[in-house]
């Protein structure tokens, strides 16, 4: 099952080693580094990268960030960009299986999500060894995912970039965002943090004995997903087995049925029925059992009438049919 944990990005006034210790015990467990673009004052070192994974449970990802304006302003850099990322990580220890988390740290526009971004994350996935994590807001995120050039999104606390202008967090994030921003500018544990929250399957460098030896794709989760629901139900009417996915999709076609078929037609039966009890309590006067100038209603009258049938002993016949 997927999981999250609190984790936090950092970039020139990081956490010292010496405070590692005070993060980890107040819940954090994974640590977003910067290298290869930008000033090199922001990057992560691998002293500080082994201090923290000494922990367990622990994860580091990686991110790559120049102005953050490069995906719009030159989407055709996406390849060189990926390959310089890519080696700069390497030489922190950073596996090949684990994507790089890139930064569009600007508000863009839908049409640009779907040409520039998409342009450039295109050429990023064919130069680097795994599809990078773009740090976009979420509805641009949805279509970069949709596209097939991004592993999944990292939604800035910059919330009101997004449309709707929603703040995810793990009990509202869409599938496709694995890292959720939710503050910026924190002052703790002797750095400048902007904090949230990861999925446990999102494509990190996650620590010996973390969630896998080797890191986790979020393709796992899909097979997963896939084997669940190949798995087979025996059905005691048919005498058959079934897979659970046959299986929820008959069950989501049955309750599509009760909400569609059934359902109206109680409906319209029980307004039958209440139409028919208030003909049947209708009053009628001047009928045995209503009294002088009173009223009775029908099933009043039949019961007057039998009564009157049974004491008077009156007998009603019928006349055969004349023969020819």
């Amino acid at each position: 099952m997927t999981g999250w944990v609190a984790a936090f990005d950092q970039s020139r006034d990081r956490v010292p080693i010496s405070q590692m210790e005070a993060a980890y015990t107040a819940g954090y467990r994974v640590i977003g580094f910067y290298a290869g673009g930008g000033s090199s004052a922001k990057w992560g070192t691998r002293a500080e990268i082994d201090a923290w994974l000494t922990r367990p449970g622990t994860g580091v990802a990686g991110l790559f960030e120049i102005y953050g304006t490069e995906p719009i302003d030159s989407p055709s850099s996406g390849a060189s960009h990926a390959k310089s990322a890519r080696s700069a990580w390497r030489a922190l220890g950073y596996p090949d299986h684990a994507s790089i988390y890139v930064a569009v740290d600007e508000n863009v526009t839908l049409a640009e999500a779907r040409a520039e971004l998409t342009t450039y994350f295109r050429a990023w996935s064919s130069a680097d060894t795994c599809k990078p994590v773009a740090y976009v807001e979420a509805d641009a995120g949805a279509i970069l995912f949709a596209e097939g050039v991004t592993a999944g999104t990292f939604t800035p606390a910059a919330y009101a970039w997004n449309d709707p202008p929603v703040l995810y967090a793990p009990d509202n994030a869409p599938s496709h965002v694995l890292w959720t921003q939710e503050h910026n500018g924190r002052g703790l544990y002797g750095g400048d943090l902007d904090i949230g929250h990861i999925r446990t399957t999102a494509p990190i460098w996650w620590r010996s004995g973390a969630v896998g030896d080797t890191g986790v794709s979020t393709m796992d989760e899909q097979s997963i997903a896939a084997a669940v629901l190949a798995a087979k139900l025996h059905n005691d009417v048919t005498d058959t087995d079934v897979s659970l996915g046959t299986f929820i999709r008959s069950l989501n076609t049955q309750v599509n049925k009760l909400a569609t078929v059934l359902v109206p037609a109680v409906q319209s039966a029980e307004a039958d029925q209440t139409a028919a009890v208030a003909k049947l309590a209708a009053a009628v006067a001047d009928l045995p059992g209503a009294g002088p100038g009173g009223t009775i209603t029908i099933p009043e009258a039949v019961a007057a009438f039998t009564d009157v049938i049974e004491r008077e002993q009156i007998t009603v016949s019928v006349a055969p049919a004349p023969t020819a």
